[in-house]
């Protein structure tokens, strides 16, 4: 083993995430949002580097993510949020983490229709390609109530009503409502959603998530199933109990209902679970073209994840020796 990946297996840091955002996201227009890593002890340096870049900032509460992150891993942050237009390009930012507070930015415009509307990013973090943790923050749309005058002729019996109109007003002028509500968490139970035609993929992934997370817990049938158990009940029982929803998507996996209805039940868990649903970790194992995933998913990145995970593999295998 070379010196500086020895020095890398001790030079672990436990880091936490914190989020800065303006008071009120403004509709209709861009605007920023940072997500700066750094550990307990660097978060003023976290908050004077957020005021720098934007001096509306308004750190949401930090909860760690409680990931210990190698000095020296590239660490990839990805938003995703159904209700904000975000430029494909700039869904992912990585930094390497060298121990000191990294910002990564996300230029993003929330759509006329969310004024007055609270909207819930989230940013999930990766190590050197290893799923580690999330982070969900909760933004209030500005909005200025204003009768919509209309054109046309008003028909006998009809009302004008009053609408919610983007208000093309400087953030800064905006009342402040204090900090964003911010949640994080580290992944701890995964679920391996496949469909059996591609069952050697999916073992692999296992693999290296194992190897390149050991404290993550999964469930893939394969391995955890018994004869004679209620299956259908237990895979329901796994998703509602894991934070990250791994879907290996491919051809086979579009058509296969038991993949549909495995996650259809992990985006129910999102709306309606007690401990807000999984996150969604897509594997794409074909492509590219990559199988259009359904328009439930389609807020979702389908990136090629699986040149880290089979890498982890081999190195797990490797150790073993």
């Amino acid at each position: 083993m070379a010196l500086y990946d020895i020095e890398r297996q001790f030079k672990l840091d436990l880091v936490q995430a914190s989020v800065f955002a303006p008071p009120l996201a403004p509709v209709d227009m861009q605007f920023l949002i940072q997500v700066w890593l750094h550990t307990p002890e660097d978060i003023a340096a976290a908050v004077a580097g957020a005021k720098d870049a934007d001096s509306e900032a308004v750190k949401g509460a930090t909860r760690s993510l409680q990931a210990e992150i190698a000095r020296g891993a590239r660490v990839d942050v990805e938003i995703t949020c159904k209700e904000l237009t975000i430029d494909e390009a700039d869904r992912v930012k990585s930094i390497v983490w060298r121990g000191q507070p990294e910002a990564c930015d996300f230029v993003v415009r929330a759509p006329v229709r969310m004024a007055g509307k609270t909207i819930f990013p989230t940013f999930t973090v990766e190590a050197d390609g290893m799923p580690a943790g999330s982070v969900q923050c909760k933004l209030v749309c500005a909005a200025t109530p204003q009768v919509a005058q209309r054109a046309a002729t008003r028909s006998a019996g009809s009302v004008m009503t009053p609408t919610f109109v983007a208000a093309p007003t400087d953030v800064a002028t905006l009342p402040d409502i204090g900090p964003a509500d911010t949640v994080g968490r580290a992944y701890k139970r995964a679920f391996i959603s496949y469909s059996n035609k591609d069952t050697a993929q999916a073992t692999l992934i296992a693999s290296g998530l194992s190897a390149g997370n050991p404290d993550l817990e999964f469930f893939i049938d394969v391995d955890t199933m018994r004869a004679g158990e209620n299956w259908r009940e237990r895979i329901c029982d796994h998703i509602r109990a894991c934070d990250l929803f791994v879907l290996v998507w491919s051809g086979n996996a579009k058509a296969s209902s038991e993949v549909e209805t495995e996650w259809q039940y992990a985006l129910l868990q999102q709306t309606m679970g007690t401990n807000g649903g999984p996150d969604f970790y897509p594997v794409p194992i074909e492509g590219p073209p990559i199988p259009l995933p359904p328009e439930e998913l389609s807020h979702l990145n389908f990136r090629d994840r699986l040149q880290y995970i089979r890498a982890a593999a081999e190195a797990g295998k490797s150790n073993a020796r």
